[in-house]
């Protein structure tokens, strides 16, 4: 087995203490990593994106949505859920409301809290799912 890799970036040949070690399946170089370290921390820190850049592509993905129609969605419903009216997102690992859409058509319909949203989700976005719980919540106060 060598004792030395070419970096996939500066092609220089190197150590293998110079590169990374990954996992890898029996028999194959320890090393797997496909650039030295400092190339691979200069290349990670060339095109490492903020969570503001993640947030926006994220939207703009998954939603069709600009931070600039977040932000105005957000401020037609009063900095608040749309179902229950609540200020708190009820979210441990995100500031930020929950876009819902709706799942055939793509169309985003408003923001609501973490709670709000798996609510929906878990019935369904069934109207009738809904309006049965509805009833299921009246007859057993």
């Amino acid at each position: 087995m060598s004792t030395t890799k070419v970096c996939g970036l500066c092609g220089v040949d190197k150590p293998l203490a110079e590169f990374y070690s990954v996992k890898a399946y029996r028999g194959r170089d320890p090393r797997q990593g496909w650039a030295c370290k400092l190339c691979f921390l200069a290349y990670k820190n060339q095109y490492k994106s903020t969570p503001a850049q993640d947030r926006k592509a994220q939207l703009k993905y998954k939603y069709g949505l600009t931070i600039e129609e977040y932000t105005a969605l957000l401020l037609r419903q009063g900095g608040r859920c749309a179902i229950c009216n609540s200020a708190s997102t009820k979210r441990t690992r995100s500031a930020y409301f929950a876009v819902d859409h709706n799942h055939e058509t793509g169309k985003v319909r408003g923001l609501l809290c973490n709670n709000c949203n798996i609510g929906i989700g878990a019935l369904e976005d069934s109207v009738t799912y809904l309006m049965n719980a509805v009833q299921y919540l009246e007859k057993t106060k």
